[in-house]
């Protein structure tokens, strides 16, 4: 699965840095966040729906592969 949770200040985990919770391309690691500027998640991600010009691949329930515009192809 290509989504990573974000850890808020204080939660800092075995030495995680702060950071907002992020999709991860599955083909070069670039990123995008799924949260808006006030926190709240933005309506792709709340949909299940991929990325604004990124690839969504389902591969079984649960999980999935994302994939940035330049490795969507």
């Amino acid at each position: 699965m290509s989504y990573h949770c974000g850890f808020g200040r204080g939660m800092s985990v075995f030495g995680v840095e702060p950071r907002e919770p992020f999709i991860e391309c599955d083909g070069c690691g670039d990123t995008i966040c799924t949260t808006k500027a006030g926190g709240l998640p933005r309506a792709w991600f709340i949909n299940g729906k991929g990325a604004p010009g990124w690839r969504l691949v389902r591969t079984e329930p649960g999980s999935r592969r994302d994939y940035c515009p330049r490795c969507k192809d």
